[in-house]
């Protein structure tokens, strides 16, 4: 499977990076510190998973969200962010993702959140 992480914060890019690789051992990820960057690594490549931050400056998480499911509508999309108000969830569904995991999070919390996604069972 492969992963593209999506996040402006550098420490939350490298944990999220680290995470998946120690536990998911055959998973190849790669991340992006802004949606601009995302899109220009979608240029060469195609993901089976996006996790994608919300609050970035600029183009937001909730575009990002919106124009890679109009690109690639049946991959999914695990939005995250430290602000989990209602409305904040709401729109992440809103723009098409599959499930939402605030921040902070732990490690188990992140690949419950990503498994669940990946067999089936959106939250």
């Amino acid at each position: 499977m492969k992963v593209l992480i999506v996040d402006d914060d550098p420490v939350v890019l490298l944990s999220c990076k680290r995470i998946l690789e120690r536990e998911m051992k055959t998973w190849a990820v790669s991340t992006a510190s802004s949606p601009n960057e995302a899109f220009q690594i979608l240029e060469g490549e195609n993901f089976d998973f996006f996790l994608v931050d919300i609050m970035m400056p600029g183009y937001s998480g909730y575009d990002f969200i919106k124009d890679v499911k109009i690109m690639k509508p049946e991959t999914p999309v695990l939005a995250m962010s430290g602000y989990p108000t209602a409305d904040v969830i709401s729109q992440c569904r809103e723009y098409g993702a599959e499930s939402f995991i605030p921040k902070p999070f732990k490690p188990e919390e992140l690949l419950e959140a990503i498994l669940s996604i990946v067999q089936g069972e959106t939250k």
